[in-house]
């Protein structure tokens, strides 16, 4: 029996709180497109539960998306069907998505298998929608341990954020067993993964040996401790951030010089906050700094990744973008719509209301990509290291290459598409599965055409000049 609808039966203290709160918070807009992604676990059926009651009092597009990642066998199979049928009991679109998870060298099957099933999901949300999760409490306290014990600074210990982007996790400030304790009551089944209870994995370790010790032995109410610490330093990267955000309006000269960019009078600032300037600069030029490449940073002249160099030059420091050379030449955002010129022709950006619809290429171009619809996209050439998660799992460019047998006097050539997570696509060859558009969702057109820039400034219509 699969239980009560979500709007029959069930304590209601828990969902009016939840209902309440988004009400207050405003983190999901009223008629607005929901993505739930759904494991099927007791988590994420509870998320499902109160989304489905809230749905139409808030007037949500909801939908669920449930990633079946070909492991654990039949309870893997039976956690699909458990998401497919409810949701088609309550009435929710439902998609399940089949995918295999390619380790990389030196990471665990499970954070390699988050990386995809992020993507996944962010590809289903696409640009217009919110993506809720089922992340609680409890997951909050595991999270900001496991990051210390790591060595993290404060935008570490702040944890896990109710809204990051187009994601959304409402159920925050809820403890794992009092949304048990509520989905229980609304006779809502649930799924369970034996992997959960594995000592293997560190997250594991720390839920079932670590917070009970700290609680046994120095205080019982350490996981309370912990969630006020994350929400102090949230609340303090949220101003740090606003005050690195309005400090770069003022001081980042971003055509200071021929390939170079200018932080004036940086050298003023307050180690905290140039730490935030310089990781809001790095996002921008499409990569993450380490806490030693900050401290570097400060220190003197040091190297950035993806072959940008740092230094200091009285109080100003200077950016200067990777030289153009046998392996990459310089990032520049791409235009959309439009052209963007390239060492070798150019890069053009068309408008497709409809990814299943896209446009005809010019018969120049030697790769095409159908992106789905984003900004701030910026396009540069192979750097060695640069890597690509598909739904399979993450692969190298370099590889990528070499499967599709590009020349390599070709390759330091070939345009690579990046926005602020990573490479997002390279035209004709792969697409990050984050960015890949669905049938019906607008997107863009990317086509390589070679040859000398502006020859052909009508081949796909989309206006706009390099």
């Amino acid at each position: 029996m699969l239980g009560a609808r979500p709007e029959e039966g069930g304590s209601t203290g828990l969902w009016e709180d939840f209902h309440a709160t988004l009400e207050r918070e405003g983190w999901l807009p009223r008629g607005g497109r929901v993505v739930a992604g759904v494991s099927g676990g007791s988590d994420s059926m509870a998320l499902l539960g109160l989304l489905a009651r809230s749905a139409p009092l808030f007037g949500w597009d909801l939908s669920v998306v449930h990633v079946h990642h070909g492991q654990r066998g039949a309870d893997a199979d039976r956690d699909a069907e458990l998401v497919r049928t409810w949701s088609e009991r309550a009435q929710i679109p439902c998609v399940i998505e089949r995918t295999e998870v390619a380790r990389r060298g030196g990471e665990s099957w499970e954070m390699a298998a988050r990386d995809v099933r992020r993507a996944l999901l962010l590809r289903h949300a696409g640009p217009d929608a919110s993506l809720v999760l089922a992340h609680h409490r409890d997951d909050q306290v595991e999270t900001v341990l496991y990051r210390i014990l790591r060595g993290t600074g404060v935008a570490g210990v702040a944890g896990m954020r109710p809204v990051a982007g187009p994601v959304v996790r409402p159920l925050l400030r809820w403890s794992r067993a009092e949304l048990s304790a509520w989905r229980q009551s609304a006779g809502i089944p649930c799924g369970e993964d034996a992997t959960n209870a594995s000592p293997a994995a560190v997250r594991n370790r720390i839920r079932h040996e670590l917070l009970p010790h700290l609680a046994d032995t120095y205080n019982p109410q350490v996981a309370e401790a912990v969630v006020r610490l994350a929400r102090s330093a949230g609340e303090l990267e949220d101003w740090a951030g606003q005050e690195a955000a309005a400090w770069l309006r003022g001081h980042w000269d971003r055509d200071a010089a021929p390939g170079q960019q200018r932080l004036a009078g940086a050298r003023g600032l307050p180690p905290a906050l140039l730490d935030r300037v310089l990781r809001r600069v790095a996002r921008t030029l499409g990569f993450g700094l380490t806490e030693d490449q900050v401290r570097a940073t400060r220190q003197g002249p040091t190297g950035w990744p993806r072959r940008y160099q740092v230094d200091w030059q009285g109080d100003d420091l200077w950016i200067s973008a990777p030289p153009a050379g046998p392996v990459s030449f310089a990032a520049r955002p791409v235009a959309l719509p439009g052209a963007t010129a390239l060492p070798d022709g150019q890069l053009w950006a068309a408008d497709v209301p409809d990814a299943a619809r896209p446009p005809e290429p010019p018969p120049e171009a030697l790769g095409v990509a159908l992106l789905a619809r984003a900004s701030e996209l910026m396009v540069r050439g192979w750097e060695p290291g640069d890597r690509l998660v598909l739904a399979g799992g993450t692969k190298k460019l370099q590889n990528v290459f070499v499967d599709a047998r590009v020349p390599r006097r070709l390759r330091a050539l070939w345009p690579v598409v990046v926005d602020s997570a990573g490479v997002a696509a390279v035209p004709g060859l792969a697409v990050a599965a984050r960015l890949a558009p669905l049938v019906g969702e607008a997107a863009w057109s990317l086509a390589w055409v070679r040859g000398p820039a502006g020859e052909r400034t009508d081949s796909l219509g989309g206006g706009g000049a390099p």
